[in-house]
C-alpha cells in the first residue's frame, strides 16, 4: 500500500509573524472592517493597513484608537465623514494646467468643508494629543470653498453670482432668446 504524500507547509517554514497573521484572519478582517468604510479613501486604507512589527508604532495605534473611542463617547453624535472626496486625482489634474467639472469643484468645495469640521471635532491637543497630530498640518482653504460654492450651483450648474461676465453673457442669451420667441 502506497503512503500518499500531502504538501502541507509546516509551522517552520512561516514566521512566527505571519502565522500569528494567519490565525488572524487579518485579511478577512480587514475585509470586514473595511465594509464599515464611509468612504472609498477609508475602505483603501483599510484594505491595505499592514500590522505594524515595531512596539512604537503599535502604541501609537493604540493610542490613537483609545483617544478616538474616548472623542466617540463624549460627542452627541458620532463622527462623520460625509462630504469627504477623494480629491487627489481633480488636483493632479488643476495642478497641471488641466480642466476638471463644475461637480469635481464642488466635490473639492464639499471635502474642504468636511476636513474644517471633522478638524474642529478632532482638535485638541492636551486632552487627544494623537488624533489631533492628523490635523496639525490641515490648511483651512475656506477661501477656496466660498468661490466654489459661490459660483457653482448644487446640480453642478455654474451660477451667475460666479462672474459679472457670466451674469451679463446670461441675460443677453435670455434677452435674445426671447426676442426670436416672439418674432417667430
Amino acid at each position: 500500500m502506497q503512503e500518499k504524500s500531502y504538501s502541507k507547509k509546516s509551522y517552520s517554514d512561516n514566521t512566527l509573524e505571519e502565522e500569528s497573521i494567519n490565525l488572524l484572519e487579518w485579511d478577512s478582517l480587514k475585509t470586514h472592517l473595511s465594509s464599515f468604510a464611509s468612504t472609498e479613501m477609508g475602505k483603501r486604507s483599510i484594505l491595505s493597513f499592514v500590522i505594524p512589527s515595531e512596539y512604537e508604532a503599535s502604541k501609537r495605534l493604540l493610542n490613537e484608537t483609545v483617544e478616538i473611542n474616548e472623542l466617540e463617547k463624549n460627542l452627541d453624535k458620532s463622527i462623520s465623514f460625509s462630504g469627504v472626496f477623494d480629491i487627489c486625482r481633480n488636483i493632479e489634474i488643476c495642478s497641471k494646467g488641466g480642466v476638471i467639472s463644475s461637480s469635481e469643484l464642488l466635490e473639492i468645495a464639499k471635502t474642504i468643508a468636511a476636513a474644517r469640521n471633522l478638524k474642529k471635532i478632532l482638535l485638541d491637543f492636551e486632552q487627544r494629543h494623537y488624533i489631533s497630530s492628523f490635523t496639525k498640518n490641515l490648511v483651512d482653504h475656506q477661501n477656496i470653498e466660498t468661490i466654489f460654492k459661490k459660483g457653482i450651483e448644487s446640480n453642478g450648474r455654474i451660477s451667475d453670482n460666479a462672474s459679472n461676465e457670466i451674469s451679463i453673457l446670461r441675460k443677453e442669451f435670455l434677452s435674445k432668446k426671447l426676442e426670436r420667441k416672439n418674432i417667430s
